[in-house]
């Protein structure tokens, strides 16, 4: 693994703007004068951990089911019926996210999992491919966009129509949500999209802005704050199959690493979490459904190296075992490993100049070379 610096396509933006990603300048959010280059032996270790870790996650989903521990990784009560209505049922899941510790040379580490609505996925399943398409190289880790389609062809048989609903004023969800749209009408589905503002409720099931039938829906809104809306409690008498179905949330948590640990201690690909602190001398503080790195504090022997703010202060937190990100060039990268249908899927990474992965890191492609 290293980082190399490489040519900008001279129209670089405008091939941004043509598949969707038109937040590509803000923050300099996306970096093409760099890329990151693996061997394929690399690239088939971390394809080999992502599909252990997701299996391991998924049974530390079902110790949570199985004792009720949901409010000892931070899920309250009232989203309880909604997770094991559709555990129980099995409704399906379609994409999540990884987000992994990686130096090449080391064990990769689990930093979280993003389950219930993982960002980068247009960047890390076009952009990125069509930058490759341009520089080259032998290969790169992706096939999200085929395996999306297959995965949405096996929701057809659930569903032949799903709605796809986003926050409107968010430019990021809109274009992602499109594209999973696309993907979905590639695999034989009816699309519709819409705004998550206007999901109805006629007091029989869930319609949309015409009155049409919500019987599936694509929604890039997390269940945390699903919890809070007034359809809420028509969730799970309505019917409607929601993807990613509400039993990602026990993914999501990152009270779940905590889980993982006390079931797998001392694996080679986890880091050691826990629910209080005292454990360990140095540790990352992290709020249980914190995002783009809020609220969360680096400590080193007892001294805070980094504390962020946010909207996640007061909230359940685990202490995570620090492991400060690699260095290359001064910058920090995490590999954001894509599943879909719990399958390694493809790879995208971020990368910052401190040591916590924010909502402006920059999107960095990357090329198996070797």
């Amino acid at each position: 693994m290293k980082r190399t610096r490489v040519i900008p396509r001279s129209d670089y933006k405008q091939q941004l703007e043509s598949v969707g990603v038109l937040w590509h300048s803000v923050d300099d959010y996306w970096s093409e004068s760099t890329c990151y280059e693996f061997t394929a032996v690399e690239v088939d270790k971390l394809e080999a951990v992502t599909g252990e870790l997701h299996d391991m996650a998924i049974k530390a989903a079902e110790h949570v089911v199985e004792k009720k521990l949901y409010s000892k990784i931070g899920i309250d009560a009232s989203l309880v019926p909604a997770i094991e209505n559709s555990w129980n049922e099995d409704h399906p899941q379609v994409y999540g996210r990884l987000d992994l510790w990686y130096d090449g040379s080391s064990d990769a580490k689990l930093l979280e999992y993003n389950a219930d609505t993982p960002t980068g996925l247009l960047e890390a399943a076009i952009a990125q491919w069509h930058w490759f398409e341009h520089h080259g190289g032998n290969d790169q880790w992706n096939s999200l966009h085929e395996k999306l389609i297959e995965r949405w062809k096996f929701v057809h048989a659930k569903s032949p129509t799903v709605h796809f609903a986003a926050l409107g004023e968010s430019v990021e969800d809109r274009m992602t949500t499109t594209y999973m749209a696309d993907t979905a009408q590639q695999g034989g589905l009816e699309v519709i999209t819409m705004d998550m503002q206007n999901i109805g409720w006629d007091n029989v099931e869930f319609v949309d802005e015409k009155n049409a039938p919500i019987k599936a829906c694509f929604k890039l809104y997390p269940w945390e704050w699903m919890a809070m809306e007034q359809f809420w409690p028509h969730v799970v008498p309505s019917g409607c199959l929601f993807i990613e179905p509400p039993w990602k949330l026990l993914l999501s948590s990152k009270g779940l690493l905590a889980i993982l640990w006390e079931l797998y201690p001392d694996h080679p690909n986890l880091l050691a979490t826990h629910f209080e602190d005292g454990f360990l001398e140095s540790y990352a503080r992290k709020p249980m459904f914190g995002r783009e790195g809020s609220n969360v504090e680096l400590v080193l022997m007892g001294e805070t190296l980094i504390k962020t703010g946010g909207d996640w202060e007061g909230e359940p937190i685990v202490y995570q075992d620090l492991r400060s990100l690699p260095a290359f060039d001064g910058q920090h990268p995490v590999l954001g490993s894509w599943l879909v249908n719990g399958w390694p899927a493809g790879l995208g990474i971020r990368e910052s100049s401190t040591l916590v992965t924010g909502n402006t890191s920059r999107f960095v492609p990357h090329r198996i070379v070797g």
